[in-house]
């Protein structure tokens, strides 16, 4: 439901392509084999765990199958033990990686020595859950992680190429097996796809958008052709949402999400054609001025048409989402900055106006100054109905949570959405746009 919407960033790994080959680690036994010199990356915890569970596959070869399984079992029990435990950020980053590609490491043994076991699937279904990063330095992938900044961190080649050789093998098992659910296959190839996306903002690990775009295509499209029912495409729908979440997280240019969405106003699914058309109306929004008007809380008539020759921040949030109110500082400092030159926001709230008086709080404490218009109809039933005027304007653009933030130009038309609106230094984006 929207009334309790909270930007959430997906946590997960990545499946890898685009490893250099000729430096791969991927030895005949089957096991990842770290760069010598990175000493890092060869570090076992001291922990009580069984010694196979921490000396790498060839280990698993001499084990039984449930003496196997037990080291997998353990393994877990010490990643869910740090998650936890209250110890310092950085190391619990670090120590969780490194048992996270214990987990991958024991686990292929598993799966390569007792291929008739079934407990081998459960094991690709956590493996899949888990936040496996490839970085090339453990201890500095972390310091970075800790740090926010995704972007350049260096990863590990051997360790992609070598997780892209088993694990493919690994997903074709999983789709073949009779005994798994097309629902539980098509959450295997969603978690996939959200991995992708989540290595996909190192632009280290992504090679070229076209190979990106066409990647995220195919895991798309696998989901869809596993789903018999239309409405099951929404978890799928949400994910490849992300590339709209923050377009800058991926340096896609608009024309590149258009690329990528009009093969979709085809799909056989009558969920993913509507979402295809929502997005491409978005899209549309840099060609044509948005058009929209209501009354401010203060009795104000808004309509962006009176605001051309101004660069204009349209602001969705409610009351109920964290990340919203928290960046509105922010929006604050710029608006105070570049009120005089040309700038301003129009904030809209989604809630019903029983919610006024919340509002007008945040306002105070906030120190707005910029207008606020609800559109979530008088009360809790009129914000329900599908004719509510929130409802009509998400439906439109597929709006699915708030904050939804657009940068508009000074003829009205879309420059930035989301992205670094959501998070970072605005400044700049405001600056350029009032000097044009």
């Amino acid at each position: 439901m929207l009334k309790k919407s909270h930007r959430v960033f997906l946590s997960v790994f990545v499946l890898a392509f685009g490893a250099n080959k000729q430096s791969t680690s991927a030895q005949a036994d089957g096991g990842y084999h770290s760069d010598p010199h990175n000493n890092t990356s060869n570090t076992i915890l001291s922990t009580p765990l069984v010694t196979a569970a921490a000396t790498g596959l060839k280990a698993n070869k001499v084990l039984s199958a449930d003496s196997a399984w037990q080291c997998l079992s353990d393994i877990d029990s010490a990643i869910w033990n740090i998650e936890m435990n209250d110890i310092e950020p950085r190391k619990k980053i670090r120590n969780k990686e490194i048992y996270f590609r214990q987990y991958l490491n024991e686990g292929l043994s598993f799966w390569t020595n007792f291929p008739d076991d079934q407990r081998k699937y459960k094991w690709a279904k956590m493996l899949n859950s888990y936040e496996l990063n490839f970085w090339k330095d453990i201890e500095s992938g972390a310091e970075i992680s800790l740090r926010g900044e995704y972007n350049s961190t260096p990863v590990d080649f051997d360790l992609i190429y070598f997780w892209k050789v088993n694990m493919t093998k690994v997903r074709e098992s999983v789709l073949s097996s009779s005994s798994i659910p097309r629902d539980e296959k098509a959450n295997y190839l969603t978690r996939e796809l959200q991995m992708e996306l989540s290595l996909s903002k190192n632009k280290v690990y992504r090679e070229n958008t076209e190979q990106f775009l066409n990647t995220i295509g195919r895991k798309f499209e696998a989901i869809l052709s596993i789903l018999e029912n239309d409405d099951k495409c929404s978890i799928a729908l949400l994910n490849v949402d992300v590339l709209f979440l923050g377009v800058n997280n991926f340096d896609l240019s608009f024309e590149d999400l258009r690329r990528f969405v009009r093969p979709y106003l085809n799909d056989p699914h009558a969920s993913v054609r509507k979402w295809a058309q929502q997005k491409l109306a978005l899209l549309d929004l840099e060609k044509n001025p948005l058009k929209f008007e209501g009354e401010s809380i203060n009795g104000q008539h808004i309509n962006l048409e009176n605001y051309r020759g101004k660069v204009v921040l349209l602001d969705f949030w409610n009351i109920y989402c964290s990340s919203c109110i928290a960046r509105m500082p922010v929006i604050k400092s710029a608006y105070d900055k570049y009120k005089n030159s040309g700038f301003e926001v129009v904030s809209v709230n989604v809630d019903p106006l029983e919610d006024l008086n919340t509002v007008r709080k945040i306002e105070k404490r906030i120190k707005t100054e910029w207008p606020i218009v609800m559109i979530g109809g008088k009360n809790r039933n009129e914000w329900k109905s599908e004719s509510a005027e929130w409802r009509r304007i998400f439906d439109t653009y597929g709006f699915t949570f708030v904050p939804q933030m657009i940068l508009l130009d000074k003829e009205g038309k879309m420059r930035v959405f989301n992205g670094t609106l959501q998070e970072g230094d605005v400044d700049a984006e405001i600056a350029s746009l009032l000097k044009q």
